[in-house]
């Protein structure tokens, strides 16, 4: 068994996920990391630190125990860190800890972005539909008007867990005012009612439900040591 303390920490291409997605993020973006944390989980805080302390500008945001475990809750607690630091105008990638993904295209967006793959049909995963005004974030349940072709029809895509704001500070206070499960990709398409753009993924992996992400099969390097 492979004994690690969160999926981030689960093997992908040979190291750590976490490890695979910021290399992935500072080769192509920004030097600037901030990763919120369980404040209790010290095997991932040492060794964010230790491998990445004197390579980049790397903030760790422990989210307490007693505080509600959503993304949006994290989310919330990041974008405060960031404010106090003087950061809060800044552009920024927001990606869920158990995610890699590689976008299909070069980075070319001025609005608020969400990353999408093909719907997938799971309980696990939630979805956007196209309204003809814009996105609306759902669960992952299709609703009995977008089966049934009514007003709100329109393709529906899956939100991955990746996402890219224009301003850290647009998305201030997300976990005080939670929105549906206190999911990031509905507190994006509220805050930027008609403005988020979707951007499709040619890799796409989550260790956080490996029964059904069926991308994960042939990335997993070391796969014995399950």
């Amino acid at each position: 068994m492979v004994n690690v303390s969160s999926p981030a920490m689960l093997p992908y291409m040979g190291r750590p996920l976490i490890y695979q997605t910021i290399v992935n993020h500072i080769r192509h973006h920004s030097a600037d990391v901030m990763v919120a944390v369980p404040h209790a989980d010290t095997t991932l805080q040492d060794f964010l630190i230790s491998t990445f302390g004197a390579r980049v500008n790397l903030t760790l945001v422990p989210i307490h125990a007693s505080l509600r475990g959503t993304p949006a809750t994290s989310l919330g607690a990041a974008v405060a860190a960031a404010i106090e630091r003087n950061m809060g105008e800044r552009p920024a990638y927001i990606v869920h800890g158990d995610t890699y993904f590689e976008p299909a295209a070069p980075f070319k967006h001025e609005r608020p972005v969400i990353y999408v793959d093909d719907y997938v049909s799971s309980e696990k995963y939630s979805y956007l539909v196209e309204d003809g005004t814009g996105y609306r974030h759902h669960g992952a349940q299709p609703d009995a008007a977008e089966d049934a072709g009514g007003p709100g029809a329109g393709r529906r895509f899956t939100d991955i867990g990746a996402y890219w704001v224009p301003s850290l500070g647009d998305v201030a206070g997300a976990g005080a005012d939670e929105a549906g499960d206190g999911k990031v990709g509905e507190v994006l398409t509220q805050r930027y009612a008609g403005q988020v753009e979707l951007a499709k993924v040619k890799v796409w992996s989550d260790l956080g439900h490996l029964d059904t992400a069926t991308q994960i099969r042939t990335r997993l390097i070391g796969a014995r040591a399950f």
